[in-house]
């Protein structure tokens, strides 16, 4: 008898050991039950929202399920989130109910790498029904078993709850394996207080340190299709877990993305899975086809394992965006901006992120990228990538090898006549804001279709000038001045935007031309990105005031153009401003 005493000892202690880990096969999607250092690490919203639910050994009486849900948040570099989660199986209706809180904490190191810290507790409870159980003693030969009978055993309690502790870090680092390439390299330590677990006051049974680590690869054979190979491996006492396996992920036209893998674990089991994210939600399935030697007692089942996860990234109003792609750029001040002005939440483009700290407003895009879009996933958001197109390099402003269109107007610099102003191929590079032939670098009025013997200029009285599908009328011309590296609209300048867009909006048929200027203080690239910072907080104010942003035009000259001579201080205040011409 205290043979079989022993066996369902060593059962329910077995249990209890992978019931308190949470034993997943897509646990990518399920890294908050395995290392908390992953809680919001690569996550691009906010918030996010999931749940799974597993079940196995489909061929024994009661199957063996999991199921929970968890939520994290993610502010800055710090996220948080909290998990439930129960367990059971067996006809001693087992069961390993868990409630955990984690915390991470994720420093930008340099040349692109992250590494994360991250810590979790909680309390764990474990249970079963020993009047469930069947011991020697309730059987005889003549009626067999007879549950009125006692069993002769004496639990000391069929309850126990337990605290538990958990650690890990999480490293991720650029390759140069092929364009854009990572690796993500995990460690973690779970039970770390090793809490007691036995079911008899007498025992001093210990929850055993778990020991995990795992690697990831990131592998863009293109700008659509990616290959991600996997080995995660756990130690817990004598136990051994190993996973190895692939996924591979294609991004579709309509902007879903499906993926599939294989995976093997070790000495256990096939793993075949498939999933698609899309919109905000990410859903997978996964079917484990066992190999093992207790196949027979399975009855040749698997286990189905499903997992889903909702985000949503709408941050609070006053939340500043971290720039995480550079940060020697100037700070896009535009968040500053709309805080002071705006005081009813905004989301013009739709994609969760309101205008006030949305740097692309009317273009979907991440909270990751304050808003804007990554086309060709190389990490550095389209606003500030030269080849958004073309996944490059961060040395090279996104561009691929030693290409490199800082304009995004078809011609690379080296053959760019005016390499940070987006123009037109037959101008060489340059712009034509009034559409005449003539640049706007040499074009005495640029807003005016004119005629080249007049320097750009109408032949006639511009207030009396008429072309034969546009009436030109003599512009409504405004500048609004800003202070030293700054891009934030100051509040004398509130009134006069408010006059603009009511005029814009009683007149429908008028367009805005807008061009961000500079002194030339600092290199030309970071004037020029100051000067579109500057034009691109005008947009922003007309766009949450009503105005259509196809109404719009935007440019930055940078210091190129410079309306005073850049030797005193009062000439330097006059060159940093931003124009605004109105032409009907």
């Amino acid at each position: 008898m205290k043979k079989i005493y022993n066996l369902i000892i060593v059962f329910v202690f077995c249990q209890s050991v992978w019931a308190q880990d949470m034993h997943f096969s897509q646990w990518q999607q399920s890294s908050f039950y395995l290392n908390p250092a992953s809680v919001g690490f690569n996550e691009n919203h906010a918030m996010s929202l999931g749940a799974f639910y597993r079940s196995q050994w489909a061929g024994i009486p009661s199957a063996y399920r999991s199921f929970g849900a968890n939520f994290t948040q993610n502010k800055n570099a710090l996220s948080w989130a909290i998990g439930l989660a129960q367990q059971d199986a067996g006809s001693a209706s087992y069961k390993t109910s868990l409630g955990q809180l984690a915390l991470a904490y994720r420093k930008q190191l340099s040349n692109q790498q992250t590494l994360a810290v991250g810590i979790s507790g909680g309390i764990t409870q474990q249970g079963f029904n020993p009047n469930n159980l069947q011991f020697d003693k309730q059987y005889s030969s003549d009626s067999g078993f007879d549950k009125s009978v006692s069993s002769g055993e004496n639990f000391g309690k069929s309850t126990i709850t337990m605290p538990d502790l958990n650690a890990g870090i999480v490293w991720s680092l650029p390759l140069s394996i092929t364009k854009s390439s990572s690796l993500t390299l995990g460690l973690a330590a779970s039970h770390i207080n090793q809490p007691k677990a036995g079911f008899f006051e007498d025992e001093s049974v210990q929850l055993l340190i778990k020991k995990i680590a795992y690697a990831r690869l990131n592998l863009p054979l293109n700008n659509s299709l990616h290959l991600s190979p996997s080995i995660l491996f756990a130690q817990q006492a004598p136990a051994k877990e190993l996973l190895v396996g692939a996924d591979l992920s294609k991004k579709l036209s309509s902007g879903y993305t499906i993926y599939g893998g294989v995976a093997n674990r070790m000495s256990d089991a096939w793993i075949l899975k498939a999933g698609m994210e899309f919109n905000k939600w990410i859903v997978g399935l996964s079917y484990d086809i066992n190999y093992s030697n207790l196949r027979p007692a399975s009855a040749g089942n698997g286990a189905v394992e499903l997992s889903a996860k909702v985000f949503f990234n709408a941050p609070k109003k006053a939340e500043v965006v971290e720039n995480i792609i550079d940060e020697k750029s100037p700070e896009p001040e535009l968040t500053t901006t709309a805080i002071t002005n705006t005081p009813n939440y905004i989301d013009t483009d739709k994609d969760g992120v309101p205008d006030n700290l949305d740097e692309c407003p009317t273009i979907p895009g991440m909270y990751k990228f304050n808003g804007c879009r990554d086309q060709d996933l190389d990490g550095i958001w389209d606003s500030k990538d030269a080849c958004p197109n073309l996944a490059g390099s961060k040395e090279n402003r996104g561009c691929p090898s030693k290409l490199l269109d800082t304009d995004q107007d078809g011609l690379v610099d080296e053959v760019d006549a005016c390499p940070r102003l987006k123009g037109l191929v037959a101008l060489n590079g340059c712009p034509d804001s009034d559409q005449d032939g003539i640049a706007d670098t040499v074009d005495h009025c640029p807003y005016l279709k004119g005629v080249k013997e007049k320097n750009g200029c109408p032949n006639v009285s511009i207030d009396t000038y008429t072309a034969p599908s546009t009436t030109y009328i003599k512009p409504k011309f405004e500048t609004v001045e800003f202070d030293v590296n700054q891009s934030i609209i100051k509040p004398q300048y509130i009134e006069l935007l408010n006059d603009i867009v009511t005029y814009l909006l009683t007149t429908q048929n008028a367009r805005v031309i807008i061009s961000g200027h500079t002194d030339n203080e600092g290199n030309s690239a970071y004037n020029y990105a100051l000067g579109q910072q500057r034009s691109q907080a005008i947009l922003a104010f007309l766009i949450r005031n009503g105005i259509k942003r196809d109404r719009i035009e935007l440019f930055s000259y940078g210091e190129t153009n410079p309306i005073k001579q850049n030797k005193t201080v009062y000439g330097k205040a006059r060159n940093r401003r931003a124009e605004i011409v109105i032409i009907e």
